[in-house]
């Protein structure tokens, strides 16, 4: 094998450059990094290929001609299908036996996948970060979505159903052509395509290793992972949904709840092996994120639930609470008035809105014995309940006898939250128990003074004679 040969079959892309710029060698390396064939690039000028090579002049000219030997440096250029490709490369002078530069050799080889498995573990581990704090799986799948939509790739997460046995798809993230974002019916009826056509193939036998080893797996070639014999509905599905470029590579990664396998990711696209730490990790995090996630739909629930009981128990007690007879006052700590319910309003002839902020002294007239003030003074701030009498003053003016019950509120720590009374009005009550009392003490003296003048006329008659008893 002569050194042309050599040239052409070896895997690093050598190119030779004359001083003119012209390409005079692209061996079949080149071919396999940029996509040139060597009979479209040959005899052309490099600057005509490569729109960039002025940076790769302007930053390596220059140690060439110090006659530094070899330049390295890596840098981003364009493949002949249009996407960004990194490549690392060396240059070389080449100089004849007088020392004239005749041409440049440049070797290259394509390290993108290093660039993008950099660029794969960098937006995962920032999207892991983030759907840690979400709360809900859509919101955490908006993420991936977007995410993965920006390096390409597409996605589907499978879990189990409740059997434990069965994989289903639950949903399809990544790269969606907008018109075909909102079908997620496609979707659904893809999982059941998939299913029926042959879900005992490839995919349980992959998945059934996933949960033997507890490890991501690289697939080469995800047409293996799919079942082989698929109807025409389905291919155009999986076209649709995964987009029109083949999509041969993926990486399966396992799901996790609570140290147990309850699913997979799969991811597709442009990847390598290099790749499956990130996916790993990020699998890791999506777990973590989608079972939080439960966590706080549950505790929503609960929330909820215990929210409307709660407004249950307060519209009952707001019932009750309207139609009992008892005037009702509740005060905050500082015995401001916060609510007073209809009864109040009614025998008192304010309005709830006149009277919020303000103390039930409001209402208390002046003809309270002061002795009564006073002990109800004592109560109130020794924390004790108290019960009595006093007098009260309607809005109009009028004064009416009240009896009330007050008593204080405790929070779980044991201070005075509220103070809350009932109350009464006992004027009638009270007129008729005086009223009682008279009539009593009337009859009683009506009832004595007949008695009494018996009791004269009686000892009249023992003292007179024997013989005038019988007359009597």
């Amino acid at each position: 094998m002569d050194l042309a040969q050599i040239i052409e079959l070896s895997p690093v892309a050598l190119i030779l450059i004359d001083v003119n710029g012209y390409i005079q060698i692209w061996n079949r390396g080149a071919v396999s990094i940029f996509g040139y064939e060597a009979d479209e690039i040959v005899g052309r000028s490099v600057y005509e290929i490569f729109s960039n090579i002025l940076e790769i002049i302007a930053t390596a000219g220059e140690k060439l001609l110090a006659d530094t030997t070899v330049v390295r440096q890596e840098l981003q250029m364009q493949h002949k299908s249009g996407h960004s490709i990194h490549v690392g490369y060396s240059a070389t002078l080449l100089r004849d036996a007088n020392g004239a530069i005749t041409g440049t050799i440049v070797s290259c080889s394509d390290v993108t996948q290093r660039y993008r498995s950099a660029e794969i573990l960098r937006a995962m581990e920032d999207t892991g970060k983030v759907v840690l704090s979400m709360r809900s799986w859509d919101d955490i799948f908006g993420a991936i979505t977007e995410r993965l939509r920006g390096l390409g790739l597409h996605a589907l997460v499978m879990l189990l159903d409740e059997t434990q046995q069965n994989l289903n798809m639950h949903v399809v993230l990544g790269n969606f052509d907008e018109e075909i974002k909102p079908k997620l019916d496609w979707a659904t009826e893809l999982e059941k395509r998939l299913s029926q056509e042959g879900g005992s193939g490839a995919q349980s036998k992959t998945f059934g290793q996933i949960r033997q080893q507890g490890k991501p797996i690289f697939i080469s070639d995800i047409q293996t992972y799919l079942p082989s014999r698929l109807s025409a509905r389905t291919n155009f599905l999986l076209t649709k949904i995964l987009g029109e470029t083949p999509v041969h590579k993926a990486i399966v990664a396992p799901l996790w709840r609570n140290e147990r396998i309850i699913g997979q990711l799969l991811v597709a696209g442009h990847l390598a092996e290099p790749d499956l730490p990130a996916i790993a990790a990020f699998a890791n995090h999506l777990s973590l994120a989608l079972a939080n996630a439960e966590l706080w739909q549950e505790l929503e629930e609960r929330v909820a639930q215990r929210t409307a009981e709660l407004s249950a128990q307060q519209e009952q007690l707001q019932t009750i609470l309207n139609n009992i007879d008892d005037a009702v006052v509740l005060t905050d700590a500082q015995e401001r008035i916060e609510f007073v319910n209809p009864a109040w309003e009614q025998l008192n002839g304010y309005k709830l809105t006149e009277v919020i902020g303000q103390t039930p002294c409001l209402i208390v007239s002046s003809q309270t014995p002061r002795r009564t003030l006073d002990e109800l003074d004592h109560f109130i701030k020794s924390g004790k309940p108290w019960t009595g009498e006093l007098i009260q003053k309607r809005k109009d003016g009028h004064d009416y006898e009240a009896w009330m019950h007050l008593a204080p509120v405790f929070d779980n720590a044991g201070n005075i939250r509220h103070y809350v009374s009932v109350s009464r009005d006992i004027t009638e009550e009270k007129s008729v128990a005086r009223a009682k009392e008279k009539f009593v003490q009337d009859m009683s003296h009506e009832l004595r003074t007949p008695l009494t003048n018996i009791k004269f006329y009686l000892s009249l008659l023992e003292k007179q004679s024997p013989n005038l008893k019988s007359r009597y």
